[in-house]
């Protein structure tokens, strides 16, 4: 089995500062901020929200040119663009089957400027579109312990990624089945001064 690219989104960018959780916190503090999070990239498009394609059943366009086009102008400046791959396996209560892409993927190669940010353990499946990231949306991040966390709210691992959403779709903090995205983002379109800079990473298959 091997990771499937399904497609670009272009989508808001959204420091901590901009992070809203419907999720009750906790510890009572009213704040959805989490160590070392300091931008929100979630698959989801509950906070990190995205310009969709409404005829592909994960959202999604084959090139970066068709995500762009569906933007307004004037909100241009305000998104990055987005490059996602696919672990074609849905967990559902803790168990696993494969991904039935019944439809064409001819997405288009990601220009050299793309780099990995992490990954996103989302719901989607066989019955389900890419929809709450529970890692951002419920708060689930705090369940994910360093190093696997990173700052862009997904996880560094891959490994750790699979497992999470195991865990996820066994404790169903959004009712779903789950599945595990590698998110990848435009550095072109991915500045943001106030933030500090880490290294990315390049690709490597799930073994």
């Amino acid at each position: 089995m091997e990771w499937v690219w399904v497609g670009y989104i272009a989508k808001r960018r959204v420091p901590q500062s901009g992070w809203v959780s419907s999720w009750p916190d906790p510890e009572g503090n009213g704040d959805s901020s989490s160590e070392p999070v300091d931008e929100i990239c979630s698959v989801s498009n509950c906070i990190a929200r995205g310009f969709r394609n409404d005829s592909d059943p994960f959202g999604l366009y084959a090139n970066a040119d068709l995500a762009w086009a569906a933007v307004p102008v004037e909100s241009r400046a305000d998104c990055a663009m987005y490059a996602y791959r696919l672990w074609p396996v849905q967990f559902e209560e803790g168990a696993e089957e494969p991904i039935d892409l019944w439809w064409e993927l001819a997405v288009e190669p990601l220009a050299e400027t793309f780099v990995r940010l992490g990954w996103d353990a989302v719901i989607g499946g066989n019955q389900y579109s890419f929809n709450c990231s529970p890692m951002s949306c419920n708060r689930g991040c705090r369940v994910v312990h360093s190093p696997d966390m990173n700052r862009y709210c997904l996880v560094s691992n891959e490994r750790a990624a699979l497992e999470l959403a195991r865990r996820f779709s066994s404790d169903q903090p959004e009712p779903g089945t789950y599945c595990v995205v590698e998110v990848w983002r435009d550095t072109a379109t991915s500045s943001l001064p106030t933030f500090r800079s880490t290294p990315d990473s390049k690709p490597n298959g799930f073994s």
